[in-house]
């Protein structure tokens, strides 16, 4: 590599360096490439500014819908079949408890009934078991 082809290419780097600064509207004056470089990383990145806001902004509520995020919208339903995991709560039809048995018995929750002519041989802890002749 000459020493004049070296030249051209840091000339040709601060060239580039300037047309960026002037591109985001910053005046670079006539400096070094040095100084360039320190103006380019000056200029903030990211949103600058959105819905009247300006500096570093942050999302605030009613910026966005659930229709532009993806997310479900505040009101909406879903079929029986589609629940597949959690509990649902007496006001909501279910019975407030993940399984029959247990043994909290100050809760008051629905408990396994069972009926049969025999005793049985082990009965889950929690399960009421009745008898009948």
């Amino acid at each position: 590599m000459s020493i004049q082809s070296e030249i051209d290419r840091i000339k040709a780097a601060k060239a580039d360096a300037k047309a960026a600064l002037i591109e985001r509207g910053v005046d670079p004056g006539d400096a070094t490439i040095d100084e360039y470089g320190n103006q380019i990383r000056a200029i903030p990145t990211g949103v600058t500014s959105f819905n009247g806001r300006t500096g570093a902004v942050e999302p605030q509520e009613g910026d966005y819908t659930a229709q532009m995020v993806g997310a479900a919208p505040t009101s909406h339903n879903h079929n029986a079949s589609a629940i597949n995991a959690g509990t649902f709560p007496i006001a909501r039809g279910g019975t407030g408890v993940s399984a029959m048995a247990g043994t909290d018995y100050s809760t008051n929750r629905p408990r396994g009934i069972i009926l049969q002519s025999s005793e049985p041989s082990t009965v889950a802890n929690g399960c009421i078991v009745g008898v009948y002749e």
